[in-house]
């Protein structure tokens, strides 16, 4: 008899999942050709909401605030703390989520712009690439494993 999945694993999975395929689809040849801008715009604002949620998932809380009881943390999954610490980038990168995801803001224009970026992908990928090497957390991840077969990523 196998274990009982555990409760954060389809969220974790979702998350993963669908930032890998936006990553994957938002840097195709034909991307910009493909959608139409009012598109491409909401798949910004797909890819900022995943990027955040996963961001603050790695780093266990936002910048200089521990997590509430009920946000789920890289610990909780791995059973070891974080060994990511948040880099300038990254915090900005936090902010720039925060203003196109959050609320309207009269700076949202100038953060709608370059998301799915080498520079995002280079912060994300290898926190992805470290926890799925933890024991028994790739199986849980299924739709997160389908992803990167079909992005050609190896994990």
């Amino acid at each position: 008899m196998s274990a009982p999945t555990p409760d954060w694993a389809l969220d974790l999975d979702h998350e993963l999942s669908q930032l890998i395929r936006l990553q994957h689809m938002m840097n195709a040849t034909d991307y910009k050709t493909k959608f139409a801008k009012p598109v491409r715009r909401a798949i910004d604002v797909a890819y900022a909401a995943h990027f955040r949620a996963l961001v603050e998932f790695f780093h266990e809380g936002r910048p200089k605030k521990k997590p509430r009881a009920s946000d789920l943390t890289y610990k909780d999954v791995t059973a070891q703390p974080t060994p990511f610490v948040y880099t300038p980038y990254a915090e900005q990168r936090l902010d720039d989520a925060d203003k196109l995801v959050g609320h309207l803001s009269k700076l949202r224009r100038s953060r709608t712009s370059d998301w799915g970026c080498d520079e995002d992908w280079l912060l994300i990928w290898p926190m992805i690439q470290r926890l799925l090497k933890t024991t028994g957390t790739a199986v849980l991840l299924s739709e997160t494993m389908d992803a990167i077969r079909e992005a050609g990523l190896a994990p």
